[in-house]
């Protein structure tokens, strides 16, 4: 390949990522929140590793009598409320684009926000899991440039 073919080709697959980064975008917002669902619902840990406060005792009588386990929070009951929480690319640009992580439903979105008021907002990625997340989106760009 040419200089000149080798800059043509460049370009036109620079060009293809800057018009695929709101998708590629909405990928990589996903990623981070399967990440941080099986982080929670698998080990009942925030972004920073501590444990999330632990169910009233009444509610985890009512989690027990359910069949749900209540060794530590994983704001699971029936799954809809994860399920119903979606990235959604809300603005894009030449340069930027901007996602909101957020329940698709008011009921969903309400549960959230109050969790956030208990315990923080559970949909903070830790570390290690933006560490993945930005390896994932690496290769992700790195198809476009070989």
């Amino acid at each position: 390949m040419t200089s000149e073919e080798f800059l043509i080709y460049t370009r036109r697959q620079l060009a293809l990522l800057n018009a695929n980064r709101p998708a590629e975008t909405l990928k990589l917002a996903l990623d981070l929140k399967a990440l941080v669902q099986l982080r929670i619902q698998s080990s009942g840990r925030s972004a920073s590793g501590s444990r999330f406060v632990p169910y009233t005792p009444a509610y985890s009588l009512t989690r027990q009598k359910k069949g749900r386990q209540t060794a530590y929070v994983d704001f699971t009951d029936t799954g809809r409320m994860w399920n119903n929480i979606r990235p959604q690319v809300i603005n894009s640009d030449e340069t930027t684009t901007t996602i909101v992580v957020q329940a698709s439903n008011a009921g969903d979105q309400a549960k959230l926000s109050g969790q956030a008021k208990k315990r923080g907002n559970i949909l903070t990625p830790s570390q290690d899991e933006i560490n993945i997340a930005v390896q994932a989106n690496n290769e992700r760009v790195r198809k476009y440039l070989t």
